[in-house]
Parts: structure tokens; sequence; C-alpha cells
């Protein structure tokens, strides 16, 4: 079924467009920090949509990524040209910049004791630094082509890389070694991520499809077909059953991965959709438009989902290819 966002609130309005390659609550707050073009991060209250405050963060260089550390207690920010800064939160206080190598960079993320960060290079590489000491301990080369998106397995002893060539590495967290490559995509890896447990693997692909890999047996689970265009990001919900993705076709999808089926698809944003946040705690999806600045907000809480259970729905819908939603509606609104 189609869920559309008519009649969603616009709580704020900001006349800058601006790319923005990434979205993050800060922990134990109402807010939201969105990061993209210009160079600068943007506080927002989620309950009224206003900017609270904006603050800049090097010289004019698009920010790509924004990620939290294991504790919540820090952020890191990481532009096009490879400067990394790390934030005190809730305050988004500056406490130190890595000193990187000067350079376009896609993706930072802290692995999850907090003693490493990991920053994937245009030119293929993926950089090693220890936060106690901001210095730099290993550089690999990975990829040909630009690295697109980094994750952590949950031990910490995995890292696993995706690229623009078409290809995701299983590293070896601590020496580089390239334990397994994940390929035959046949399109470039954009929207990547890894579900909780790291059992899985949900890549995003510039042609569109997204495909799901189960880590344990280093094979395809199942292959979601209904993007037009490049899969911008992916979010698996926290029970596993389902992935949240974005695309530059203006949808954001839910999927149930067992069935390979799109359970609700929003449609009617302005342009293309890229970060995407899932709230455990709230059950709201927050999604980025990546030219127009917008975030919406969308409420896939417990109270959305039939009491009988979400599985039942799936499974009644997948055999009668007919459900009445118009009094199922997800509330948005959307903040500019």
């Amino acid at each position: 079924f189609e869920l559309w966002p008519t009649g969603a609130q616009e709580l704020a309005t900001d006349p800058r467009a601006q790319a923005q390659a990434c979205l993050t609550p800060i922990p134990g707050t109402t807010r939201i920090v969105t990061a993209g073009q210009p160079s600068r991060l943007v506080e927002r209250d989620l309950a009224t949509g206003a900017i609270v405050r904006e603050i800049p963060t090097g010289p004019g260089f698009a920010i790509l990524s924004f990620s939290l550390s294991p504790d919540r207690t820090e952020a890191l920010s990481l532009d096009v040209n490879g400067q990394a800064n790390r934030w005190r939160l809730p305050g988004l206080e500056r406490v130190a910049s890595l000193e990187t190598k000067p350079g376009a960079a896609s993706h930072a993320i802290y692995n999850p004791s907090g003693e490493r960060i990991a920053i994937g290079r245009w030119d293929g590489h993926v950089a090693v630094f220890d936060t106690s000491t901001g210095t730099q301990v290993h550089d690999w080369k990975v990829h040909a082509g630009a690295v697109s998106r980094l994750a952590y397995a949950p031990d910490g002893r995995r890292l696993y890389s995706a690229s623009r060539d078409q290809t995701v590495w299983m590293l070896d967290a601590e020496t580089g070694e390239r334990l397994h490559k994940f390929k035959g995509h046949g399109a470039g890896v954009i929207g990547f991520g890894l579900d909780g447990p790291g059992e899985r693997l949900a890549v995003g692909l510039e042609s569109g499809p997204i495909w799901i890999w189960n880590l344990a047996t280093k094979t395809r689970e199942a292959v979601l077909i209904g993007h037009e265009k490049i899969t911008t990001w992916t979010a698996f919900h926290p029970n596993g059953a389902y992935l949240f993705s974005a695309s530059y076709d203006g949808t954001v999808r839910l999927w149930h991965i067992e069935s390979s089926t799109a359970v609700a698809t929003v449609r009617g944003h302005k342009d293309g959709m890229g970060p995407l946040h899932f709230d455990a705690e709230t059950g709201h999806l927050h999604a980025g438009a990546l030219r127009s600045g917008e975030v919406y907000t969308y409420d896939f809480s417990p109270a959305w989902w039939p009491r009988e259970g979400v599985m039942d729905r799936i499974e009644q819908m997948l055999q009668l290819r007919l459900v009445d939603v118009s009094a199922e509606r997800i509330p948005a609104h959307r903040l500019r």
C-alpha cells in the first residue's frame, strides 16, 4: 500500500537550499542535527521545526557524514575535503579535530569501543585513527573506486566497506586484511547498512535494487526491487524483519525482507530522498530531502501497526493483495 505525505505541516522555513547528506537526533533531547552544503551543522527543534542554531564547521566544504560515538556523548563530522571534527553532546561544542590527509572523503564512523575512527575516501582507501591521540594508525587500500559507506560489526572485529566499484569488502578491523568480497551487484553501492546483530548487510545500488546479504553464509538472501533510481540510504528496523530505504526517485519505502515486498511507499516529496534515521524509542522515522533541506518525520510507532501484530497484517496483505489504509495514513510533519 502507499502512504502519501499529504497535508504535511511546514513548521519552519529556511530560504537557503542545502544539499543534505546526514541527519542525527541528539541523544536525550528533542533536537536533531542536519548537515550538508554549505559547511555547517543545523540544529533544529523536532517539536516546532525551528532552527535553534547554525554552527560553521570549516572552510566551506560540504559535510557528508555526522556519526554518534558508541556512548552517545560525542559526534563526528566529516567534510568532503577530509576535515573531521569531534563534537561534545548535547551541547555541540567542538572538542578536537583529526589530522587527516587533505582530499576527498566520504564517510566516518566510530568503532564499537569508541577507541578507533574509520574514514572512507574517494581514492578507495580506508584510514583508521586513534581517538585518544587523534593520530592515524592505519591506511589501507581497499577498493578500485570511491568508498561510499562504512560499518563496524557489533563486536568490532570486522569492518565492512562499500564502494562505487560495485563491491563490499569484509575487513579485519585490526590489520585491514581483506577477508571476503561481496560482489556481483552490477552497479555501484551507495545505500549501505548493517543490521543490529551484525547478521545481514543491506546493499543499496546506483541502479535502484537492494541486495540483502547473509553474513554467516556469505550468500544473497533477498533482492528488493522497486526504487527506480539510486537507492541512497538503508536502515534496518530493530526487529530485523523490515528495512527502510530512500531513493533519488523521491520515495521512502518500508520492506518486508523475507517476502521481498514493499509494504509501504511514501511518495510526494519534492526531490530525491537521502539520509534516514529510525528512532526505536519513539518509533519515528526521520527522512531528509537531498536538495531542498527538508526533513520529514513519519510515525511508525507501535500504535500505527495493527494490534494483532504487524506480521499478521503482512501475511494478510500478501494473501489478499488489497488493504484499505484510508484510516491508517502515517502522520507526518515537515521541517525546512
